[in-house]
């Protein structure tokens, strides 16, 4: 039965999902691939701003295509 889980763990240092900062990191165990690693920038202030700043200019595209004259 395949399970998954997702939560914050304590990682040896020296591991490959051993990151700093802001910086995420996921570890994928798969039968056909092994262990699949992926780290990219986390929630650092520009982070949070640039998402805030991309979600208000989404919105607003929205309602101008939706909206009607």
């Amino acid at each position: 039965v395949p399970a998954m889980t997702v939560k914050p763990t304590l990682v040896p240092i020296g591991s490959p999902i051993a990151v700093a900062g802001t910086l995420n990191s996921a570890a994928i165990y798969t039968d056909l691939s092994g262990t699949i690693t992926v780290t990219g920038l986390g929630a650092g202030s520009i982070e949070t701003a640039s998402a805030i700043l991309s979600d208000i200019i989404s919105i607003y595209s929205t309602r101008s295509i939706n909206s009607t004259p």
